[in-house]
């Protein structure tokens, strides 16, 4: 009965951590996509220059992080992937997908979609829709 019991438990468990660990990725996706939904379809110079600003001014974000320089790379190709999957109208992985394809522990990847979306959070532009 205690085998059971702890085997639901676990189960349990894993599938909620699971869903936490998806929603970080999935809200900066969502929003990056809903900011790039206009360039999809009929796009001007301005509205590509603007999306392009964006991305720079991320860019300089995650370079200015308070963290180690090995973590701020990784960061950086994690949002560069976000990117082009956004701009190639790609659907996004799950964060499960991601990490492995990364190659990064799920967790790692979890803390830095944290960290991504705090400075996303930040930039007016950039805050949920």
């Amino acid at each position: 009965m205690a085998k059971i019991i702890k085997d639901e438990v676990r189960s349990k468990w894993q599938s909620l951590n699971l869903a936490l660990e998806c929603d970080e990725f999935n809200q900066i996706f969502k929003q990056l996509d809903n900011i790039a939904e206009p360039l999809k379809f009929d796009t001007t110079d301005e509205q590509w220059e603007s999306w392009q600003n964006l991305i720079k001014q991320i860019n300089n974000d995650i370079d200015n992080m308070n963290c180690h320089s090995k973590v701020r790379q990784r960061i950086f190709e994690e949002f560069q992937l976000i990117v082009t999957l956004i701009e190639e109208d790609q659907e996004p992985p799950s964060q499960a997908q991601l990490a492995k394809y990364l190659k990064i522990p799920k967790n790692t990847l979890n803390q830095d979609m944290k960290r991504l979306r705090k400075l996303l959070l930040q930039r007016p532009n950039t805050r949920e829709i």
